[in-house]
């Protein structure tokens, strides 16, 4: 690739820009259209899975997400496209931090490459993508057949040394300067990922990343949803 490396900046979603999960997009999804006394009921339901969760999110955030994601096993692939502008409007965007959003578009000012890195899928990152004017979205994919989604993953899950390789792949493809270039995380999964460029910042860290960014004195944000 011709031209000078140009620096970017990585972003991971859930927990970093957007206080969210996947569990609340997937509960906002199958819950949607109930009305209250059957959504209340749907989500209970869906509660008594939270501890079979968190013990696999406990062994390692790559059996969470395989596991999470057979939920949307027989979704045709239109009907989550057609609803992903209702499901950002309603739960995303009114859970993106003031900040996140700020540093986003202070970064596509100063000319860096914006792009979002994340394990939540295309349906829920797009538009907020589109949003927040990011030039790319690496996101975890899923396998469909005949239109419809399997719930098995299209690729390993995208946490961890994996996020690290594509933010690389992403690099040597576009010809982005990682030592220029920074990333934004929250958890220990992103640790690789900011390993990987030199500007790195740990935004509202858990515990494990508090340790790992006080240590190698990495930048730490604090950032706020927005208010309604």
């Amino acid at each position: 690739m011709g031209g000078e490396p140009r620096a970017a900046a990585f972003f991971d979603v859930d927990g970093t820009l957007v206080q969210g999960t996947v569990i609340q997009y997937y509960v906002w999804l199958v819950t949607r259209s109930l009305p209250w006394p059957a959504r209340a009921l749907r989500i209970a339901a869906l509660a008594t899975q939270l501890p079979r969760y968190w013990w696999l999110d406990r062994r390692g955030r790559d059996h969470f997400l395989r596991a999470f994601y057979r939920n949307y096993a027989g979704y045709r692939q239109a009907e989550l496209a057609a609803l992903q502008e209702a499901l950002f409007q309603e739960v995303v965007r009114p859970r993106l931090h003031r900040q996140g959003e700020e540093t986003v578009r202070a970064h596509g000012t100063a000319g860096r490459k914006v792009v979002i890195l994340s394990a939540s899928l295309r349906f829920v990152l797009e538009p907020l993508a589109r949003h927040l004017g990011a030039e790319a979205l690496i996101c975890q994919e899923l396998v469909a057949r005949g239109g419809f989604i399997t719930g098995e993953l299209d690729g390993p899950p995208l946490n961890g040394t994996e996020r690290a390789r594509r933010l690389r792949e992403y690099a040597i493809h576009h010809g982005i300067d990682l030592s220029a270039s920074y990333a934004y995380g929250d958890s220990a999964g992103d640790i690789p990922m900011l390993a990987a460029v030199g500007r790195p910042v740990a935004v509202n860290p858990t515990a494990a990343l508090r340790r790992e960014a006080e240590r190698r004195g990495w930048q730490i944000d604090r950032w706020q949803p927005r208010l309604r």
